[in-house]
């Protein structure tokens, strides 16, 4: 639950976990723009984005916001752009079978000729492979970066 009156949300989580359904969600409630990183990052085919170009279209797509919300990590190349400017960081942290069960229906519903929720294209395999990660999902699922120290 986010207390107060938040402007500015980061929504973060491992692949699966509900990240841009979360960040919709809180964007309509808080009456914010929704910023999905997914989409700024990633081109056809999961074609990764410059990191400068990618830090420039974040820029672009909260500048002037007063109230915004963005889903995904990134935090190598983002953080001080939306981390360290958010009244809120909420951390998905839900169970292996839970996160593998979405990607099954996710999966599932675009082999059926659904889109896409990222708009990407990406299948179950390759999103098996990044959430059961060692780097990914054992490390991290309890451990967010923390850029405030």
């Amino acid at each position: 639950m986010i207390e107060g009156d938040p402007r500015r949300v980061v929504v973060l989580g491992v692949t699966g976990s509900g990240k841009t359904t979360a960040g919709a969600r809180i964007a309509r409630a808080i009456g914010a723009r929704h910023v999905e990183l997914d989409a700024l990052y990633w081109g056809p085919n999961w074609t990764a984005g410059e990191p400068e170009a990618f830090r420039e279209q974040v820029r672009a797509a909260i500048e002037g916001c007063e109230r915004w919300v963005t889903d995904g990590g990134y935090a190598t190349i983002v953080m001080d752009i939306t981390w360290v400017h958010a009244d809120a960081i909420v951390w998905l942290d839900y169970p292996l079978w839970l996160t593998m069960w979405r990607l099954f229906r996710r999966t599932t519903g675009v082999i059926a000729g659904a889109p896409p929720p990222d708009g990407t294209g990406r299948l179950l395999p390759q999103r098996v492979a990044e959430v059961t990660h060692d780097s990914e999902y054992a490390p991290n699922r309890r451990k967010p970066t923390r850029p405030f120290q």
